[in-house]
């Protein structure tokens, strides 16, 4: 039993090192020298992608991240400079987008032109957003933290966000 135990994590270690020095790394180049927060690509896309970071910075690629332009979006303005901290798009068109001073929570339908803030006052409660995950438009899940108060997740499915915490 001990031999069979002995080879099998060998032949597992030979592969874990193996997996580790075959991937090969490429740093890219982007137009900005903000720190960057976060990065989503859209599934089955054909390489479009979007980069958030610091002071406003939103990057966006066509081509599967050879190239990255800057989006000059508009529909944020909370009157004091801001970092993008999380993004999740559904579709090339369709995203979301969480904000670090407010935990501001918007949404875009335009590819990142245009945001608008989702203020709905079901959400009132969730003071700290930090993440969201969407499986359409219509259905997602937002992660964050009440106002003084604990963890907390709500689900949106449209028309309606339910709290989901535990």
């Amino acid at each position: 039993m001990k031999k069979i135990i002995t080879i099998a994590t060998l032949a597992l270690s030979t592969l874990q090192v193996k997996a580790q020095t075959s991937s090969n790394w490429t740093q890219i180049n982007v137009p900005t020298i903000e720190n960057l927060n976060d990065i989503a690509f859209v599934h089955n896309s054909f390489g479009i992608g979007y980069i958030g970071g610091d002071n406003g910075t939103l990057l966006k690629t066509i081509d599967g991240s050879n190239n990255w332009t800057n989006v000059n979006f508009t529909g944020v303005n909370p009157g004091v400079p801001f970092n993008v901290m999380y993004l999740e798009f559904v579709s090339p068109t369709i995203g979301f987008m969480i904000l670090d001073i407010t935990s501001g929570f918007y949404k875009t339908i335009d590819g990142g032109s245009t945001w608008i803030e989702d203020t709905d006052f079901e959400l009132g409660n969730q003071c700290y957003k930090k993440a969201v995950h969407s499986n359409d438009e219509n259905n997602l899940f937002l992660a964050g933290a009440g106002c003084f108060q604990r963890a907390l997740i709500n689900e949106y499915n449209a028309p309606t966000w339910t709290d989901k915490s535990f």
